[in-house]
């Protein structure tokens, strides 16, 4: 009987490289990532890993002061304050 672990920020799941190497069992591995180049790796090389995240479409925004900003996106420039 395995482990089952959930990846946050997977990349091209280096944590499954690792538990393979290390011996361990596992039985089930989530992995969340947002970058498509390394979820195209991940795929490539575990086709069994359960992914979330931008893949399967679920995009999180977050509220600031009546402006919208993609999480997954470079935050603008600070606000400037008024001295």
């Amino acid at each position: 009987m395995g482990i089952t672990v959930l990846s946050l920020f997977d990349g091209i799941s280096c944590g499954m490289v690792a538990l393979e190497r290390a011996g361990i069992e596992v039985d089930k591995y989530i992995a969340y990532e947002i970058e498509h180049n390394a979820i195209e790796i991940s795929k490539k090389n575990y086709p069994e890993i359960v992914r979330g995240g931008r893949n399967k479409g679920r995009f999180y925004k977050v509220q600031r002061k009546n402006r919208h900003f993609n999480w997954w996106q470079p935050m603008p420039e600070p606000l400037q304050l008024r001295k």
